[in-house]
């Protein structure tokens, strides 16, 4: 069995920064009353396999959640 890698703290205050910046993103830009549609295409070059072990615990973290 081959186990994910670890992930460090400075990746998972990464993935906290961009998680709230792209909420407050989204939000402006779904704010405004006169579009009838929204579409966004976000493309993350370095985003990696998806799941980690974290640094300090061990346990399994996905790489867009905490």
């Amino acid at each position: 069995m081959v186990l994910p890698p670890i992930i460090h703290q400075h990746s998972l205050a990464k993935h906290e920064i961009l998680r709230a910046y792209l909420t407050a993103y989204i939000q402006t830009l779904i704010s405004s009353p006169f579009q009838d549609r929204f579409r966004l295409t976000l493309v993350d070059g370095f985003a990696g396999g998806g799941i980690y072990r974290h640094e300090a615990t061990g346990q399994e973290v996905l790489g867009h959640k905490r």
